[in-house]
């Protein structure tokens, strides 16, 4: 039997158990993966909305340099 993960309480202990040990096949639903890709969209838009949000590695430099606010076209690049 496929595990059919529709929503966040679909991905419980059972559910791991029968994928992982049971080895059955796991499907994402459709609206799931939509609504995977309307969060994904959000966060992208983001920092065009906020110029003042902190996101590592993206408003920011990484390692040694995460302190420095990058300008909009450092974030672009």
């Amino acid at each position: 039997m496929t595990v059919v993960a529709e929503k966040r309480d679909d991905f419980m202990l059972e559910a791991y158990r029968r994928v992982a040990w049971a080895e059955e096949p796991v499907r994402i639903a459709d609206s799931a993966v939509e609504v995977v890709r309307q969060s994904r969209d959000r966060f992208l838009q983001l920092p065009n909305r906020d110029l003042d949000v902190v996101i590592y590695g993206v408003t920011t430099g990484s390692g040694q340099t995460a302190e420095q606010r990058l300008h909009p076209d450092q974030r672009r690049a």
